[in-house]
């Protein structure tokens, strides 16, 4: 009986899209080959977590074909030669196992030349790893510094592209005590910032975390089930997101254990809660209106705007880019962006009187799609393009 060994099959992949491979049935012999070639390459990344050559992973032979097919040999050869620099074998063996660039260093793939080939080129573009400044250097091995400097560098790099004439910050004064903005190009100082998760994000999950145990710890000797709802209001920053949990945390507090439907609102807090008596203890529920993350996220680019102002030394107009954590497609509509305009720089302004010196703000909204980065891991130019929405300031002087 003949078996059919190989079919097409379409593989969705989250960053090249859907792609059509031939499925093959392995006989017994490939399959021990396969197990083998397995083996044979975790015996490799133990060797290379050991040695700290992570560079040798991307020169095998697998490696060097997927590269060959996505047409992106030199880019990624020219890219991890400038890493290799940064990232020593020295460092690799003696820096944290979570650094952010080691998982894509360790695992080569084309979601990892993603991160890999617009950092290399940047460094390549920026003049080499060799002309790094120290304090470059030292965050892009620092764990907690390395996605703003990285993020700094690829678009330091982007800028000296189209302006070979750029002057980094540590070019631009001899006074190591002076807050300098990043760069000048030609008449016009550039200030660039790369927000992380928010704190605001980050504090809504603890404070999801804190109503949990509030109420489970409340009705931790009822033995049945509790159900939980608890809206927040939609408070409008982190003080008024800390005031409403206070308030939770006190109403939960006073509640009566009991079976029952009970609803409390207090202010614009509302605590809903439904017991019912059960041989299975269980305590489920829900926390709503925490914020608006996109609104807070506005809030964070004003504070950023006016730290950003306040390092112009003044003598020549600053343009601030600034990357957000979270993707504010709102933007692309021009109703809405004229809207934020307005309201981020009379909230800026009304803070901080240099916020005047700022003749606009970038946000960056750049997406990879899957058509974008088979482009970019074959150009390293292309790898370093960006996508801003550029906001004019009307208090520019």
């Amino acid at each position: 009986m003949n078996f059919k060994r190989e079919e097409e099959v379409e593989v969705e992949f989250p960053q090249l899209g859907r792609i059509s491979i031939k499925q093959h049935k392995m006989t017994p012999e490939e399959l021990e080959e396969s197990k083998h070639r397995s083996r044979a390459y975790q015996k490799l990344l133990e060797a290379v977590k050991s040695s700290g050559r992570w560079w040798e992973l991307w020169e095998r032979e697998e490696t060097k074909d997927f590269l060959s097919r996505l047409k992106c040999e030199e880019t990624a050869k020219d890219a991890i030669e400038e890493l290799r620099k940064v990232f020593t074998e020295k460092w690799f063996k003696s820096s944290p196992e979570d650094h952010p660039i080691k998982f894509w260093l360790l695992n080569p793939s084309p979601y990892s030349l993603g991160e890999i080939v617009p950092l290399g080129s940047a460094i390549k573009v920026l003049g080499g790893a060799e002309n790094l400044h120290p304090q470059a250097l030292s965050d892009l091995q620092s764990k907690q510094n390395f996605h703003h400097r990285a993020y700094e560098l690829e678009v330091l790099a982007f800028l000296k592209i189209q302006n070979p004439s750029i002057i980094l910050e540590h070019e631009l004064s001899t006074d190591k005590s002076s807050k300098k903005p990043d760069a000048r190009v030609g008449d016009t100082y550039f200030e660039i910032k790369c927000l992380s998760t928010s704190e605001q994000e980050t504090e809504r999950h603890e404070i999801t975390r804190e109503i949990i145990n509030a109420i489970s710890q409340r009705f931790k000797e009822f033995r049945g089930t509790v159900g939980y709802t608890v809206d927040l209001g939609n408070p409008k920053d982190l003080e008024e997101l800390r005031e409403a949990i206070e308030i939770v945390k006190e109403t939960v507090s006073n509640i009566e254990v009991k079976a029952g439907h009970q609803v409390i609102t207090k202010d614009r807090i509302k605590i809903e809660i439904k017991v019912v008596p059960s041989n299975i203890k269980a305590c489920l529920g829900s926390v709503t209106n925490a914020g608006q993350p996109e609104i807070w996220e506005i809030y964070r680019i004003i504070r950023k705007l006016k730290e950003s102002a306040v390092k112009n030394p003044g003598d020549l107009p600053i343009i601030v880019i600034i990357r957000p954590s979270l993707p504010l497609v709102m933007l692309a509509d021009e109703s809405i962006r004229e809207v934020v305009e307005k309201a981020i720089f009379q909230q800026a302004y009304s803070r901080e009187p240099k916020v005047r010196t700022v003749k606009e703000l970038w946000i960056d909204l750049t997406v990879i799609d899957s058509r974008m980065l088979k482009k970019m891991l074959s150009n390293a130019t292309l790898s370093l393009l960006r996508v801003f929405i550029k906001l004019s300031n009307p208090f520019f002087e």
